[in-house]
């Protein structure tokens, strides 16, 4: 569901999520990223490198720290965050109309739990 929201945008579910992990967090390095996210170092620099051909990432090294790259979104990357945030609440919306707010809620706590540990 949330990969044909996203195919418009030339994103999918494996790639929209650094996107708006990278937005979210100024002056972003990759490494900073690998611990954001809790993903193979290999997976997310194929994901990197997939969305750099794109023209939706850049990647910069450091001045700061010459063995640091320091990660940011292009001007087209950018123009996508409300999409993709749009195209999220959407399928979210769609996914779980059956539950009430409450119980939304309860399992967005849940799973964030879970994600910290």
């Amino acid at each position: 569901m949330l990969d044909q929201a996203l195919k418009p945008l030339n994103l999918n579910t494996s790639n929209y999520y650094f996107i708006l992990k990278i937005a979210g967090h100024a002056d972003l390095t990759q490494n900073q990223l690998f611990n954001l996210i809790h993903l193979d170092h290999s997976n997310v620099t194929r994901r990197l490198d997939q969305l750099m051909q794109l023209g939706m990432v850049t990647k910069i090294r450091s001045t700061k720290d010459g063995r640091q790259w320091r990660l940011s979104l292009t001007d087209s990357g950018l123009a996508l965050v409300p999409q993709i945030e749009q195209a999220v609440t959407a399928v979210n919306a769609k996914f779980f109309h059956r539950l009430t707010p409450v119980q939304v809620q309860t399992l967005t706590v849940l799973l964030t739990h879970l994600q910290e540990e």
